[in-house]
């Protein structure tokens, strides 16, 4: 589970020690914030770890961060155990089909019932209920692209709710794939800046008193303190707390462990002294060797029965309390320590690095050989092991260096079913990449150019460091392509949300009446064009509010008895010269086959009664007749034919005043009486 806990200046604890002094507010008394927040963070998270807040737990992780304003937050990553309930109750594991219903219990995502519950109503109301954005206020920073990114009532958990009457957000995660993204986000630390120095009145790389340019600018990397931040440091208050605890388990070739001295000390005392030699893993090969219950434990478990004290440097048994071990990071690059590392996980008992590389007997020359012995090589699965671990952490640009450090400096037997098994691991930054760039976050990115995109990345990989994909047996970025390329109007093209098209399709299949459904049935690509010889042309800004508004009605008469044809403009043309390069005169018009609309579709519309359907008919026809050249036409002075027809006064909007006003006022009736309600947009 995920929790961000957010300090409420309103607490009484806060608010009461502004009444010592009169004029105070919360800014003025970080202090008083801090030891707050850190009571209040404390009750928390030692709820969480009893299982008083959610249920057992397996582990939980907190940390602590600081805004440029007075908020303090915290953020908590919670693993809960599958087996709930009471110790002394033999707790049973929740079964699957069980599981949504406990999540419900804990977590929520609706305002309570008033009447049912109004205590929790007006806490979620005041803490949890997200905005005001959308069409309320567009420029709220949760908007993209005209649309919330956020839900409305954020989750939560109503009864730490009611006990911290502040902002608590708990989320639920099962994916693996989310565990990265969440360490990502709460270990991200400070916001930083790069800040240059330079000599009062001087620019940066300006001249310094007559001594010419200063070439070399000294910039600094820091962060912003708060005062917040600087009153819990200055208390030694927890920033990282966790539990259980990880032990980092050392690793190191033989005589090559890490020693650290003091800095006056003799070198040729320490060099004789044998206490130095030791490490954690030497002394575990130790323990093995004095202790039969030792064997039964590898490297990596040991911490879970063992405490390591550093200053003895020895393992002792482990009195209360329980810890991880994690051996440390090893690139498969650095060869032996890495096929080291892989027997560390699996062998028990080891009594040296030489028993360590001994198996059924035999005692192997190398750490690889003793792993192709004990089965864990072969059909790369080694290869397949570490991206199994290392996939759960790592970020994706990692991932690539990764998969291109096993090509180029480890033994690979099939880089191609090794890429073919990992490759969506490292596209995940790709895709995301793609969509911000096209500003659709629906945007479904096809395989074929997902690892088009992949293998150029690991092209330019391969290429830094003196390799090519061909060199492994990997596909080239163009092959990969397919017919499509790198042409982003296909990108674009093939970019459909196939569920929401097919909910669109039913919904407006549903509506089609008996021509359009012929049209349809037929298998015809429907090329639109204009109902009859009038554009409209209509340009409307909607936001809070109409910013321009452009109306410009053109009248042209209808060219054909059969079909109506919007002609093309061409500045100075004559008649003969427009018709010449309309649609009807290309040579792909006798491969066209034009199907006839005649229903009116507005007058199906829903709610209009007959005085607005007879108003509408009327309309309608006298646009009809204009397309089809029925309606009598006037011939004035200097005109070769006639081509003026007049507007019947029904049709016209009459003013003295500002024409586009008036045509707003028609089209939106109280505009500015109702403009900010969303039922009137």
């Amino acid at each position: 589970m995920f929790v961000s806990f957010t300090c409420n200046p309103k607490w009484d604890e806060i608010a009461n020690a502004h009444r010592f002094e009169s004029g105070q507010n919360v800014v003025d008394r970080p202090d008083i914030v801090s030891r707050v927040f850190k009571m209040k963070l404390d009750a928390l998270y030692a709820e969480v770890k009893n299982g008083t807040a959610f249920g057992t737990t397996r582990g939980a992780l907190c940390i602590v961060e600081f805004q440029k304003r007075v908020l303090l937050h915290a953020h908590m990553l919670i693993w809960l155990d599958r087996r709930q309930g009471s110790p002394d109750q033999c707790p049973n594991e929740i079964p699957m089909d069980a599981l949504p219903e406990f999540i419900n219990g804990i977590v929520s995502a609706e305002l309570p019932d008033p009447a049912v519950d109004p205590l929790a109503y007006v806490l979620v109301d005041e803490f949890m209920v997200h905005g005001p954005c959308g069409r309320m206020n567009a420029k709220y920073p949760c908007m993209r692209d005209g649309v919330c990114s956020k839900r409305w009532v954020v989750p939560h958990n109503v009864a730490l709710l009611k006990r911290y009457q502040a902002h608590i957000n708990v989320e639920w995660w099962n994916k693996t794939n989310l565990v990265k993204y969440m360490f990502k986000y709460i270990t991200k630390g400070p916001d930083r800046a790069n800040v240059v120095v330079h000599p009062l009145g001087f620019p940066p790389g300006g001249q310094d008193d007559g001594q010419g340019v200063d070439e070399v600018t000294e910039y600094i990397s820091c962060w912003y303190l708060s005062a917040c931040e600087a009153f819990w440091r200055l208390y030694s208050f927890d920033i990282h707390v966790r539990a259980p605890a990880v032990d980092r388990l050392e690793i190191h070739m033989p005589g090559m462990n890490i020693v650290t001295y003091p800095e006056d000390a003799d070198l040729g005392d320490i060099v004789q002294n044998d206490n130095y030699r030791k490490s954690m893993l030497t002394e575990w090969f130790a323990m093995n060797r004095l202790h039969l219950e030792c064997r039964e434990l590898t490297y990596c478990e040991f911490p879970t029965k063992y405490t390591w004290y550093s200053d003895g440097r020895r393992w002792v048994r482990r009195a209360h309390g329980f810890m991880l071990g994690r051996i440390q990071h090893v690139s498969p690059s650095t060869g032996e320590l890495f096929y080291m590392r892989m027997l560390l996980m699996a062998v028990r008992g080891a009594h040296s690095f030489e028993d360590l590389r001994r198996h059924v007997g035999v005692t192997h020359l190398t750490y690889r050989d003793a792993c192709q012995a004990r089965g864990l090589l072969g059909d790369d699965s080694e290869w397949a092991c570490v991206f199994d671990e290392t996939i759960v952490w790592a970020i994706v640009p990692q991932l690539r260096n990764l998969f291109v450090t096993i090509l180029m400096f480890c033994d690979v037997g099939d880089a191609g079913k090794l890429f073919e098994k990992y490759w969506r691991y490292l596209v995940d930054d790709i895709v995301y990449i793609r969509r911000q760039a096209l500003r659709n976050q629906h945007y479904t990115m096809p395989d074929n150019l997902q690892k088009t995109f992949l293998l150029k990345e690991l092209g330019h990989l391969f290429s830094n460091n003196g390799g090519s994909l061909s060199s492994y047996n990997l596909p080239d970025a163009v092959s990969a392509a397919g017919p499509a390329g790198g042409n982003r109007l296909i990108f674009e093209e093939t970019s459909y949300n196939k569920q929401e098209l097919a909910v669109e399709w039913q919904f407006l299949h549903s509506r089609l009446n008996s021509g359009q459904t012929t049209v349809y049935d037929n298998g015809m690509i429907v090329l639109a064009i204009a109902s009859s010889g009038v554009v409209l042309f209509c340009f409307l800004v909607v936001g809070q509010r109409i910013r321009a508004l452009r109306y410009l009605l053109i009248l042209m008469k209808g060219l054909s008895a059969t079909f109506d044809v919007v002609l093309p403009a061409i500045h100075g043309a004559t008649r003969a010269e427009i018709v010449d390069v309309a649609l009807s005169s290309s040579p792909l018009w006798s491969h066209v086959k034009v199907g006839c609309l005649i229903e009116n579709m507005w007058l199906s519309a829903d709610g209009l009664t007959d005085d607005e359907n007879a108003e509408l008919s009327k309309f309608s026809d006298w646009v009809l007749a204009v397309g089809d050249g029925t309606l009598q036409a006037q011939k004035r002075e200097r005109d070769s034919e006639a081509t003026w027809m007049t507007i019947p006064d029904r049709f016209l909007i009459r003013t003295d005043g500002d024409r586009v006003d008036a045509l707003i006022d028609s089209v939106y009736d109280d505009f500015v009486a109702f403009h900010a309600s969303l039922e009137y947009h």
